[in-house]
């Protein structure tokens, strides 16, 4: 474990400052009130060429920035780990967290996998099994299962075996999922194996985002976090596409997920073995000898307000990802007649624009700030929806289809880094594991419900319901935005 922590600044010596004697750090790491995230720093410790941000108020301030206030300019970021020990992690700082952060990469790249290949092969899988929208859609409800379940036992997982073993066992969970839909036994068999999925994803999620989240430019690295899960929402409905036209069962895509879980069981267990000791973090403990029981931890993450809000707009947000990925390609085919063969080529457009987002946009979101970008970015989103529901070309809705994708792209990342500031530190794993829960049962719960009315009204009702989630949204954010500005004074 390191016991050392150096500072340096442009026009000053190196200072080291040992992080188990140093009175005013100890005192930092132990103190009861929690400081500012957003905007404030280790003690002593200034980044090269770094201003420090202005606090005074211009009589002149609008009416939006007053409420929703963001940093004058860009800088490394902070979070409750650097906050208290003075240590602040960089992608490259240890080296291993380069290939901690390649190892949540490909993690998310083999989510995607999943999440955007089902619904190009639902067609598929309807044929195969007699099946109509209606109970195909169940596939989604088995997923959303699985999260909600797992939430209520993330917690005490993590404070028993640590994020190495729970990313371990979250990956195991996802190969077995895997394994049994690739083997295409009867449909309810097919749905247990997706419910398995369902729990791997969140013993994963929150492990990855707190990890992300607590390194220096946490946006950027989320926001590459989440980029290679549009990567892998881009190749999923290439490949399964490619598969299925060229005359393979649809169940064989899923051997090629299975492969990809087992290997990011064995190399992720690997690269985070360490991570809580090297990250000066004490190892999770069992309940009997931790300050606050795991019990408590759950109930009061339950009932924090920032952590309800964000699972409700992380379950409108996912859900409209989702619902898009899911349906799009049976709305091209059946409402707007386009060509089966085809169709899938539009939704991985969806999933190019996402990247392009995530990978792109979130620098120019971390220059704007997190909070105004996510306020544009739906709004826009919605926009973009609109025009596909209602313009009936095949051409203009595979554009505005993207261009939704390139706005929702940032959203998650911008989100996290928000939220990740402003919960309190000892919630955050439990905190995220419910909005990782709850959130995310909305990328299965909409496109179910989607299903079910699709099956009486037609696919066009997948636009309705995605500018409904978008619209509900916005006040929720308003929400979010206060409560941190709030928290931050």
């Amino acid at each position: 474990m390191l016991t050392t922590a150096t500072a340096t600044c442009s026009n000053a010596p190196s200072l080291e400052l040992d992080t188990l004697t140093s009175s005013a750090l100890f005192h930092k790491a132990h103190s009861t009130t929690r400081p500012a995230p957003t905007y404030s720093k280790p003690r002593n410790v200034k980044h090269a060429g770094e201003e420090l941000p202005s606090t005074v108020s211009s009589p002149g301030q609008s009416f939006f920035s007053h409420y929703f206030p963001e940093p004058p300019s860009p800088q490394p970021e902070t979070n409750w780990m650097t906050e208290a020990v003075g240590v602040i992690q960089s992608v490259t700082n240890p080296k291993i967290n380069l290939y901690r952060m390649a190892s949540a990469c490909l993690i998310a790249f083999t989510l995607a996998m999943n999440d955007a290949a089902i619904g190009t092969l639902l067609p598929s899988i309807e044929t195969h099994y007699g099946i109509g929208y209606e109970v195909v859609s169940f596939i989604f409800l088995a997923i959303a299962f699985g999260f909600i379940l797992t939430a209520t036992i993330a917690h005490t997982v993590y404070s028993y075996v640590g994020r190495a073993k729970t990313i371990m066992l979250g990956t195991a969970n996802l190969a077995i999922g895997h394994m049994i839909v690739a083997l295409a036994p009867p449909f309810p068999v097919v749905v247990v194996g997706f419910f398995f999925v369902g729990v791997g994803m969140t013993m994963i999620l929150a492990q990855l985002n707190v990890f992300c989240s607590s390194l220096q430019n946490s946006t950027v690295l989320l926001g590459y976090f989440h980029g290679s899960y549009g990567v892998g929402g881009i190749c999923a409905p290439l490949i399964a596409t490619a598969m299925v036209s060229n005359g393979f069962h649809w169940s064989k895509y899923f051997w090629i997920l299975c492969g990809l879980s087992a290997f990011n069981c064995a190399f992720s267990t690997s690269v985070f073995w360490n991570a809580e000791k090297e990250a000066h973090i004490p190892a999770p403990v069992p309940a009997a000898t931790n300050p606050m029981p795991r019990r408590k931890v759950l109930k009061k993450s339950l009932v924090d307000t920032t952590t309800i809000a964000t699972a409700i707009f992380i379950f409108a947000y996912q859900g409209t990802e989702v619902a898009n990925s899911g349906w799009v390609v049976s709305f091209l085919i059946t409402v707007r007649e386009g060509d089966p063969t085809q169709a899938g080529y539009i939704a991985s457009g969806f999933w190019i624009g996402i990247t392009v987002g995530r990978f792109l946009l979130s620098h120019v979101c971390r220059r704007f700030g997190e909070i105004r970008s996510t306020f544009a970015l739906v709004a826009g989103s919605i926009v973009f929806e609109v025009l596909v529901w209602m313009i009936p070309n095949v051409i203009s809705n595979a554009i505005h289809t993207a261009l939704v994708g390139l706005l929702l792209g940032p959203i998650y990342p911008c989100v996290m880094t928000v939220v990740t500031k402003v919960i309190p530190p000892q919630l955050l794993v439990s905190s995220l594991s419910v909005i990782s829960a709850l959130g995310s049962s909305g990328g299965a719960i909409a496109p179910f419900t989607t299903g079910v009315l699709a099956e009486n009204h037609g696919a066009w009702v997948l636009y309705p319901v995605c500018v409904s989630l978008l619209a509900v949204m916005l006040p929720i954010w308003v929400f979010i935005s206060r409560n941190s500005k709030n928290r931050s004074e």
